[in-house]
């Protein structure tokens, strides 16, 4: 038998978190974009300003994004990466053994100024990640989905991998 008092904190959980994402998605108005039509967007020229918003638990879309970034054509501004979601654990100290070609990768196109890799702090608060476990090329932002709706209100495309 099942004891009340586990069960209903989980079920309070789970509704919170499917109503924060409903909110999320509402508020965009951004579809999520499936894989394909995120590559094509990347593999395309880069006429408009483009933000890539992220909440997957799949280090390697992540990889496959900065790939196609690092391959395609370059655009005349960095390409925001707004991390928001598991995907953050693969980008902590901790981990850099684990994740070392991803880190190095975006390191690098960070540093060429070709992305802006940008972590949510609530989420980071979430996971019991601080500051101190990302490398320094990662800014810090304070809610991950207000970013992705600044960038896209100051006239950025989004495309979305969750």
């Amino acid at each position: 038998m099942t004891n009340k008092n586990t069960i209903i904190p989980s079920i309070v959980v789970l509704i919170v978190i499917a109503t924060s994402f409903l909110i999320y998605v509402y508020r965009t108005g951004t579809p999520s974009a499936s894989e394909y039509e995120a590559n094509q967007a990347i593999s395309s020229s880069l006429q408009s300003p483009m933000v890539i918003d992220v909440a997957t638990r799949r280090v390697d879309e992540v990889t496959e994004v900065l790939l196609k970034l690092d391959q395609g054509p370059r655009s005349d501004r960095p390409v925001p990466l707004v991390l928001h979601g598991n995907e953050l654990r693969s980008f902590t100290r901790q981990t850099y053994s684990e994740n070392r070609a991803l880190i190095e990768l975006a390191g690098r196109l960070d540093s060429e100024m070709r992305v802006e890799v940008k972590a949510c702090q609530t989420m980071m608060n979430s996971l019991g990640i601080s500051r101190s476990d990302l490398p320094d090329f990662i800014e810090v932002v304070p809610f991950g989905p207000d970013e992705v709706l600044r960038l896209r209100d100051g006239g950025y495309e989004v495309y979305t991998i969750f």
